[in-house]
């Protein structure tokens, strides 16, 4: 009988960590500033130079283990958002509800490429995979020149995801709706994060949701979400220095 209950108190256990793993508050948030590299030798992706358009799947490159999930493929939209479980172009930008998820949303936006360029690429730096999506040169609503380049990286060995953010020439319309952050797959509050600005030192938060951001984030301003207690081990992201932490993320 003491073997028997013994078993059950490990397995209950087992089941609960993996339960804690799986959720979206175990990433820490953090914001520091870096250097902005467009990507050379990389795949493009046409179908997505165009307004509202979704296209794949393509390989990731490497297993990406997100939430107790492993993923080996994405899918992208022009609109500025990677899924992980289904094609999305939705003008909507809501993490709580979108389709195709989970969603990695550098700047979910009505945008257009038809001024820039998409591509990905997969490479290794130091002893760790990186995979990264670029939309270069991208367009904005309304804008009549490219606004902002952005990416999305993924780091292998750390389950890592990073944005990065460039500001081009070009201004933007009168009215901006974007949502910045990342989500589960469930829907609603506590699956999620979404960032309340693009500052450097944003509010990141599980319950409550931001779709209105109006300003890009400066040049070489990158938002890091990883369950690390400390960025700088991301390989790229610290640069050897101490990075700045933003407010936790807030329930």
């Amino acid at each position: 009988m003491q073997r028997k209950v013994h078993f059950i108190l490990v397995i209950t256990g087992l089941l609960f960590c993996l339960n804690v793993s799986a959720q979206i508050t175990s990433y820490n948030f953090f914001s520091q500033q870096g250097n902005y590299v467009p990507l050379t030798g990389g795949t493009t992706v046409p179908a997505i130079h165009v307004d509202d358009a979704a296209a794949g799947p393509f390989p990731i490159g490497f297993t990406f283990n997100y939430l107790g999930v492993n993923y080996t493929q994405f899918w992208v939209s022009s609109n500025g958002i990677i899924t992980l479980g289904a094609a999305n172009d939705e003008l909507g930008n809501n993490l709580s509800t979108g389709a195709g998820r989970p969603i990695l949303s550098p700047l979910w936006d009505d945008q257009r490429g038809n001024m820039g360029n998409a591509s990905y690429k997969t490479e290794v730096l130091g002893a760790s995979n990186v995979f990264t999506f670029e939309w270069l040169n991208w367009r904005r609503l309304g804008a009549t020149a490219p606004t902002v380049s952005f990416q999305v990286k993924i780091y292998q060995a750390t389950n890592s995801i990073e944005f990065i953010y460039r500001r081009e020439a070009g201004a933007l319309a009168s009215s901006e709706t974007a949502s910045i952050g990342i989500t589960g797959v469930p829907t609603g509050a506590g699956n999620f994060i979404s960032l309340n600005n693009t500052s450097a030192t944003p509010v990141a938060s599980s319950t409550i949701e931001t779709t209105t951001i109006a300003t890009l984030p400066v040049s070489g301003q990158r938002y890091i979400f990883t369950t690390l207690s400390d960025p700088s081990l991301i390989i790229g992201a610290g640069g050897g220095g101490n990075p700045f932490l933003s407010p936790p993320i807030s329930s």
